[in-house]
């Protein structure tokens, strides 16, 4: 570990050469390269994570470039996979990064094998049937993982961590595919991204160097300036996440 590079994060209270130690071992899957994953990934690749796998399907396009970080007009030309394209430049960042890229889709027979090995899983999605499905993944196998979404200019995260309340504890049912509003129909703005991928990595970072996470619902308005902290409890009753 080039304890240079991480001078000024090491210099915060609760890191320390400690904290930048775990971080560096930390493993993590991120689901999703798009706007939100392309600047999870960004973060915690400059962070100093040990390793962190990239799992997306997609090329991108031209108006992905408005958003996403880690896409540019050559990648787009060149039809570079997402998850290619931000290995490349993820990998000049930070050599010391081991970064595992994943050209397809989570589903229902992939989910456990790509969602194992790792300390954390983060959410770059951008549908609530890949982030349940994740939710049941996790869930089931004691992951750790982090739930986030973006909207215009507003978006959500929660942290599920195992034993603690679920996303469906927090959400409800997965909602009927196709029904829920789309950054295609209502748009996105980068600040928003930026927004709550940088509160989907703050913590994961806390998990990773053993601060307490607590299972808020935090949902920030930047059109309002405003931010709403919900603590989420279990449900008894939840098919995903009760002992019951």
């Amino acid at each position: 570990m080039s304890e240079p590079r991480y001078n000024r994060q090491i210099r915060v209270t609760g890191i320390g050469r400690t904290g930048q130690q775990r971080i560096r071992k930390g493993r993590v899957a991120l689901v999703g390269v798009g706007a939100l994953g392309c600047a999870i990934a960004d973060q915690l690749v400059r962070a100093g994570i040990g390793s962190i796998r990239l799992i997306d399907p997609d090329v991108p396009e031209l108006s992905n470039i408005q958003r996403q970080c880690l896409i540019d007009e050559s990648d787009v030309k060149k039809n570079t996979p997402k998850v290619q394209a931000a290995a490349d430049k993820l990998s000049r960042a930070n050599s010391e990064v081991a970064i595992d890229p994943r050209e397809t889709m989570l589903d229902d027979q992939n989910a456990s094998d790509l969602l194992s090995g790792v300390d954390i899983v983060l959410d770059g999605t951008d549908n609530f049937e890949t982030r349940y499905l994740i939710n049941r993944t996790c869930v089931r196998a004691g992951i750790p993982w982090i739930f986030g979404g973006v909207l215009a200019m507003s978006g959500m995260s929660l942290p599920i961590l195992p034993g603690g309340p679920c996303l469906m504890c927090a959400l409800g049912p997965e909602p009927p595919k196709g029904s829920m509003p789309t950054t295609a129909d209502h748009g996105i703005l980068a600040c928003t991204v930026a927004t709550i991928a940088s509160l989907e990595v703050m913590r994961a970072l806390k998990f990773l160097v053993g601060k307490p996470v607590l299972p808020n619902l935090v949902v920030i308005d930047l059109d309002r300036e405003s931010q709403r902290t919900i603590l989420v409890q279990p449900d008894p009753s939840c098919p995903v996440c009760s002992p019951a």
